[in-house]
């Protein structure tokens, strides 16, 4: 049996297994001995087209593993198989999804930006294929084709929203490589906040007020009211007073002028 070739291009088409993930397939190929399941091989060029870290791990490890073979036609037929193999088989999140599926654009059409029509009906084709919405396929679109390789892979291994990805993803590559290095080591909740620090405080400080407004205004209200009160006690007890009346409640108005004046 010759042993698969790995392909780059093929690889990286499929999102890496978290720490976790990973540590748990481990112990079920060695309680198994080897991998339960066939790892799939592009007979025509022999390159390992489903199940490299198995292949690794048990190659490493001296595990048993079996192949099947599928033919396809080229290379663009296979990128196809893969990622919907993977949009199938794999717990992703959406930014994940959506990353695979832009590429379902791409092979499918060549990535031909001249026709809006054709373009627009790949993208809503793929959405539905991953399950996610054609907005953040867009949005994995313009990560994939303006922003930086690391920031993609950074997408693809979970680590930062295609969201987030693509409202930095037409800054310069240095300033994007600089806002991963912020996300990555805790200095920066968000790729858009380590680009835009201004922006963001802006944003938590306008929140924030938002989420007071509501106790300002009761107590503007309560200040208007009581202010008012004082006035209105105060000229009726100095008309009673300039035209020398007389009346049972002046005394009790007096005190309440009085407690309201002191609650100031």
């Amino acid at each position: 049996m010759r042993e698969p070739v790995i392909d780059k291009e093929f690889e990286a088409l499929i999102p890496k297994h978290s720490a976790e993930d990973a540590a748990a397939l481990d112990e079920t190929l060695k309680a198994e001995g080897g991998a339960r399941d066939k790892l799939v091989v592009w007979n025509e060029e022999n390159i390992l087209i489903e199940g490299h870290y198995r292949y690794r791990f048990c190659r490493l490890h001296g595990l048993e593993m079996e192949f099947t073979y599928k033919k396809f036609k080229n290379r663009e037929e296979v990128k196809q198989w893969i990622i919907r193999n993977q949009l199938g088989r794999r717990n992703l999140t959406p930014s994940q999804a959506a990353m695979l599926a832009s590429q379902l654009v791409t092979t499918t059409h060549g990535g031909d930006r001249k026709s809006d029509q054709v373009r627009n009906s790949g993208l809503e084709k793929a959405a539905k294929t991953a399950g996610v919405s054609s907005e953040l396929v867009s949005q994995a679109l313009k990560v994939r084709r303006e922003g930086i390789e690391e920031i993609a892979e950074a997408v693809m291994a979970g680590e930062v929203k295609v969201s987030d990805a693509a409202s930095i993803a037409d800054e310069p590559a240095p300033r994007q490589r600089r806002a991963l290095k912020a996300v990555k080591s805790g200095k920066a909740t968000t790729l858009k906040s380590a680009v835009h620090p201004g922006q963001a405080t802006a944003s938590a400080a306008a929140n924030r007020l938002r989420r007071q407004s509501p106790n300002v205004r009761e107590v503007e209200t309560r200040g208007t009211i009581k202010r008012n009160a004082i006035k209105a006690y105060g000229v009726l007890i100095r008309a009673l007073d300039t035209f020398g009346l007389q009346t049972k409640h002046r005394e009790a108005m007096k005190a309440i002028l009085a407690d309201l004046e002191a609650a100031k």
